[in-house]
Order: structure tokens, then C-alpha cells, then sequence
């Protein structure tokens, strides 16, 4: 499946020197990336950065796989990498237990109610749970791709600041949508 030229011919630097120029001394960067593309954040955070892990997102209702030729495309890779080395003293490492440490999230693709005309859009839970543990109350998260606004949505939600940046009129759109939502207290 191809959803576009960001998963080949992205140049990964500019947004990544601009966003750890911002970052707070604590703060972490959580990148979405592609298979094509998860090397080359690897060794930018390896060069510039305090690389962490790689965190998984498990699609519980993956694709189907039609053609019989390959597997189904049953998960989607973030990476997670900090400003400066990481201590039980950070104020933005905020588990709570075990449990919250796995480093694999489990969801659906999103669905419903939930569902934009993104074609990459990411699942709410999932974007909450790594909000939640990245970013305390009132703490601020960039979005520089900030797509249908997903982030922005659990921000909101979650007592948290954002901004967000996105280049598409169109996901501008439904991202002000969603977020009227969250304010007017409706289903979204």
C-alpha cells in the first residue's frame, strides 16, 4: 500500500532539528514512521538526539490481503527518542506500572464514528495513552504533521496543549471539525 511520497522521499531533517530546537530539555520526540524510512530516524537520533525504542502499534482488525502475495500489514512503527538522557527524575516519564511500559499498543484501525477521510489517520487511544505518558497536565505537544487532527483531539481531551501544523486545507478542515466536537461535548 502506498499512501503517499512522505514514505520515500521525505527529508526527515529539517522538522527534526526544528523540533528538538523547541523541545524542552526534558522532552521527548514520538515519531509514526514508515518501514522505508524507520533507519533514518534511527541514525538522526542516534547522531543528535538519546534514541530510545521502537514502540508498535498491533492492528487488532488488519487489512485483508487479497492478492495472497505478502502478509497483511498487521502493525505500524513509531520511534521514541529524548532530548537528554533519561532519569527516574524526568517529570514527563509518567508511568504508572508494569502494565503502561510495554512498549505494543493494541487497537483497531480506526472506524466508526472515529473515522476521517485520512488516509493515515492514527486511532485516539492509542494517541492517548502516549500522550499521558509523555506529557503531564497542562504540557505542551507539537503535531508538525498534524493531519485530522487526532492529537489535537486527545490534547484537548486530556488537559494538554498543542499546536498543530498541517499543510492540507482539506485535513485543516476536519480537524476543526473534530475539535468543535471535543469542545461542544459531542460523540466524535
Amino acid at each position: 500500500m502506498d499512501f503517499g511520497e512522505w514514505d520515500y522521499n521525505f527529508k526527515i531533517e529539517p522538522f527534526l532539528e526544528e523540533g528538538k530546537r523547541v523541545l524542552r530539555d526534558d522532552g521527548s520526540i514520538i515519531v509514526w514512521t514508515s518501514e522505508q524510512l524507520y533507519g533514518e530516524y534511527r541514525k538522526w537520533f542516534a547522531k543528535n538526539m538519546y534514541p530510545k525504542q521502537l514502540l508498535i502499534w498491533v492492528k487488532t482488525n488488519p487489512l485483508p490481503q487479497f492478492r495472497l502475495v505478502g502478509y497483511r500489514q498487521a502493525t505500524e512503527l513509531m520511534f521514541w527518542a529524548l532530548k537528554k538522557k533519561n532519569t527516574k527524575n524526568n517529570k514527563n516519564f509518567l508511568f504508572q506500572s508494569q502494565k503502561e511500559m510495554t512498549n505494543v499498543f493494541y487497537a483497531p484501525i480506526v472506524g466508526g464514528k472515529e473515522r476521517t477521510k485520512h488516509p493515515t489517520q492514527k486511532p485516539l487511544s492509542i494517541t492517548k495513552e502516549i500522550i499521558k505518558r509523555h506529557c503531564r497536565k497542562n504540557g505542551i505537544v507539537l503535531d508538525p504533521f498534524m493531519g485530522s487532527g487526532t492529537v489535537a483531539v486527545a490534547c484537548k481531551e486530556l488537559d494538554r496543549n498543542y499546536i498543530g501544523i498541517e499543510l492540507n486545507p482539506d485535513y485543516v478542515k476536519i480537524a476543526e471539525e473534530r475539535l468543535k466536537a471535543v469542545d461542544n461535548n459531542l460523540n466524535i
